[in-house]
């Protein structure tokens, strides 16, 4: 009987996963920036990427890939609309695939959350501020900021190989009093309080960020170069005792039909 259940109850569990809020793979079109572009999937609400439109900003190049010069401070944003998080409250995951072709050296591509959007500046400009927050370097290092400016910075303990595609994922849960977020860099958890490995950050009392976008961005750095971004995708997790309730309705289900 046990056996029966089983295939049920995985088959439930595999369903329950994140539902995609806003994503976008950057995949259909060429154009000169991104300013105005509408993502791929947007169920929140009509917001279209907000950016610059200088000719150095960020661009499509018709693959799958979002070119992303770091020879400028460029931040580019979907707005959430104001109270986003505390109007709904719940967990969120949000992830984006990072490529820098060579080691060129301290300068960097970034994604986050934000109070704000200041879009010729990087993700530490004051109008932009909030977090969480990363930045990955071309010399493979990331910095994962829980907001703005340099405040909390931690440095990971890993350093990642120039030419591989990386792929980071916040997971923000907004449910508790006290906000807390994990990260994991290739599905692998991450230090992120400079403790021990895969420990939550929590907001103190009182100082839950007021998010209202889901950016990306880019930072000058010394020497610059060409990077790639893909794959950026925020989504609502379904709460685990919500999951556990699916699963628990399957197998009660399976039980039935047996009998």
């Amino acid at each position: 009987m046990i056996r029966s259940i089983l295939p049920c109850l995985f088959a439930f569990s595999a369903s329950a996963q994140a539902a995609i809020l806003i994503q976008d793979n950057f995949n259909d079109a060429t154009a000169a920036h991104i300013n105005g572009r509408a993502p791929s999937t947007n169920l929140v609400n009509s917001s279209n990427w907000t950016a610059t439109e200088a000719a150095d900003a960020m661009k499509l190049d018709g693959s799958g890939q979002l070119i992303l010069g770091t020879n400028n401070n460029r931040t580019a944003g979907i707005s959430l609309g104001s109270n986003y998080f505390t109007t709904n409250p719940g967990i969120y995951e949000l992830s984006y695939t990072i490529t820098h072709p060579s080691n060129y050296g301290n300068s960097w591509v970034g994604f986050g959350f934000t109070v704000g959007l200041t879009t010729e500046q990087n993700l530490t400009d004051s109008g932009t501020a909030a977090g969480p927050w990363l930045f990955y370097r071309a010399n493979g290092d990331v910095n994962v900021r829980p907001g703005g400016g340099t405040t909390g910075n931690v440095l990971l303990s890993t350093t990642f190989t120039a030419g591989a595609p990386v792929t980071f994922r916040f997971v923000l849960n907004t449910i508790a009093t006290q906000w807390t977020y994990d990260l994991y860099v290739n599905g692998v958890p991450q230090d992120v309080n400079g403790g021990s490995a895969g420990t939550s950050y929590t907001y103190a009392s009182g100082s839950n960020p007021a998010l209202g976008y889901v950016a990306i961005g880019t930072g000058a750095s010394g020497t610059s170069g060409t990077s790639t971004g893909d794959n950026f995708t925020f989504a609502l997790v379904p709460e685990p005792s919500h999951a556990l309730m699916l699963v628990a309705s399957a197998g009660m289900f399976a039980l039935r039909r047996r009998r």
